[in-house]
């Protein structure tokens, strides 16, 4: 296949995969097409849904065999659970397309059987296009040696499709190579820096669309987190949108948690954690009314950062925290700049006045500050957001 049309599958295969972004965790998302390799033509598509539920690879190539047994107008009833037919291509002819390198691991959490078992036991593909090794340690190169050993050619993607394939699960990378939660900061602003006004007020600092855009942000990562005097001050109820690819009447949520179109958040499992040092008493009695009390976790805000993302990452298994603080909870994280993966500022053309803006206590003179480079600003609605991410 030429480079053109591999970039056309590619792009095929990680708009699939985007489709169930933020429902896979502890997952990544993947997408995979079966192809013929004489043709370019896509004969099959499918997605990893979920946790628990089939990879990629197996959902494209089930999907495929029902075309076939349709095409081929195939009894159900005298070969039900097969997985082969007379019909199928030949297996020099048939290749899948794969956003992330097929799984060869077995045992510990893992809920699903190896793919490159079933690619090779199962499936007629006699070549296998990769857009990224997996990350995990206990697979990392090993799926594509398995399926090399077992005479199947396999292709690695050139550099420009890795990086996609590897973007599309950020939060998947950090938490498999650094062992830790990927952490994202968001605030809003006014143009003086203020994010709360001298009476402790911030709602509403930024548009609606702002605020829109911020559910839908929620909905990406696994957990949320507030400061002390947020939960307390706001009662905050952190809840996330739907995007809007995603339709409540999907049928591929009827495996999740039961959906309720007036309630999103009963779609996934999802944390919610307050970042306090001295009020976790206060705290504690307040969450003792809240129905949703059993989603929140209390973490002590003195702790290094960098154990608490490894705390939750190692304990709770959170891939991706979204930090939405005030200006002392940021100042904490914004102590060790090394740590943050992704920011999004929204800046509303509006002065606060005597208020409370981000400090940086490590920052004594000009020199001192921290660069966020090679972000994108963009606008939306009435605000400005400024949005940044750390090279993978």
């Amino acid at each position: 296949m030429d480079s053109p049309l591999l970039h056309f599958l590619f792009n095929r295969a990680l708009a699939l995969a985007l489709d169930y972004k933020g429902l896979t965790s502890p997952n990544p998302i993947v997408g995979a097409l079966i192809v013929d390799l004489e043709t370019g033509e896509i004969l099959a598509e499918g997605a990893h849904k979920g946790a628990g539920h089939p990879h990629a690879e197996v959902v494209a190539w089930q999907s495929y065999i029902e075309k076939e047994k349709q095409a081929a107008s195939l009894s159900f009833t005298s070969n039900e659970n097969s997985n082969s037919n007379p019909n199928i291509k030949k297996k020099m002819s048939l290749g899948l397309i794969c956003t992330l390198e097929p799984c060869c691991h077995k045992g510990g959490e893992k809920r699903t059987p190896p793919c490159t078992d079933f690619i090779i036991n199962t499936t007629q593909i006699g070549k296998v296009f990769v857009g990224s090794l997996d990350p995990n340690p206990l697979v990392a190169g090993k799926g594509i040696e398995s399926l090399k050993k077992a005479g199947i050619d396999v292709i690695v993607a050139d550099v420009d499709i890795q990086k996609k394939c590897q973007e599309i699960n950020r939060a998947f990378w950090v938490s498999m190579q650094q062992k830790r939660t990927y952490l994202t900061l968001k605030w809003a602003q006014g143009l003086d820096g203020k994010l709360v006004a001298a009476d402790g007020k911030s709602q509403w600092i930024s548009g609606e669309l702002s605020r829109t855009r911020v559910k839908k942000l929620r909905f990406f990562h696994d957990a949320i987190g507030v400061g002390a005097q947020t939960f307390i001050n706001d009662s905050p109820q952190l809840n996330y949108s739907l995007p809007s690819y995603l339709s409540p009447k999907d049928s591929s949520f009827n495996s999740f948690n039961s959906f309720n179109s007036n309630n999103f958040n009963s779609l996934k499992s999802w944390k919610k954690i307050v970042f306090t040092h001295q009020q976790k008493q206060k705290i504690e009695k307040i969450l003792c009314k809240r129905e949703d009390k059993e989603s929140w976790l209390i973490i002590d805000s003195s702790l290094p950062l960098n154990f608490t993302l490894e705390f939750l990452w190692e304990e709770y298994k959170i891939q991706s925290l979204f930090i939405e603080g005030g200006p002392r909870l940021l100042s904490h994280f914004f102590a060790s700049p090394e740590l943050i993966d992704e920011i999004h500022c929204f800046i509303a053309p509006k002065i606060i006045g005597s208020g409370e803006g981000i400090f940086f206590k490590n920052a004594f003179a000009f020199k001192d500050h921290l660069s966020f480079q090679k972000g994108s600003f963009r606008s939306l609605g009435e605000d400005i957001v400024f949005k940044w991410k750390r090279p993978l």
